[in-house]
């Protein structure tokens, strides 16, 4: 942002399955859009497989932003559940133009020259990626438009129960 502009911040919790990520997320999303002394704009984002952040919220949420229009929030709260497979999916999709046999041949270059910068290290990696690049690239995918934009004040994560 500018200088001299607010900076959004994120507030993730995390935790092992069933403590209570999703309960308190949404609490603390809740309570910051409600506040009577602030007219920002909270999100509140899962990366959590489990989907179960529409539920709490009693609310149909996809991978869109939805702002919430109940009267405690005033419409200051916006909610999404990220689709992390599906964002891999694409990830990997765009990656494969990477892959350093394809991208030599349509550049015309020795294929040898590519391998030396890395990219071939680089197409082993998404081959089989680690545990927890799919909410990686989900969160990265979701939270660049929200800072970008500078229209939230706070993002609050419900993240993926750790060790998923």
């Amino acid at each position: 942002p500018p200088s001299g502009s607010p900076r959004t911040k994120i507030l993730f919790v995390g935790g092992k399955g069933g403590v209570g990520k999703t309960t308190v997320s949404s609490a603390v999303a809740v309570h910051l859009a409600s506040l009577p002394s602030s007219d920002g704009r909270v999100l509140l984002l899962s990366t959590d497989p489990a989907h179960s952040l529409g539920d709490a919220l009693d609310a149909s949420l996809t991978g869109t932003a939805r702002t919430l229009d109940d009267p405690v929030t005033a419409g200051r709260l916006d909610a999404m559940e990220v689709d992390a497979a599906g964002a891999l999916d694409s990830f990997r999709d765009a990656a494969e133009a990477f892959d350093p046999n394809v991208l030599a041949a349509s550049l015309g270059v020795d294929a040898s020259l590519l391998a030396e910068l890395g990219l071939d290290e680089m197409s082993e990696f998404l081959a089989d990626v680690p545990p927890g690049l799919d909410e990686f690239v989900a969160l990265a995918d979701a939270l660049s438009p929200a800072l970008e934009g500078g229209e939230y004040d706070v993002v609050v994560v419900d993240t993926a129960p750790t060790g998923h």
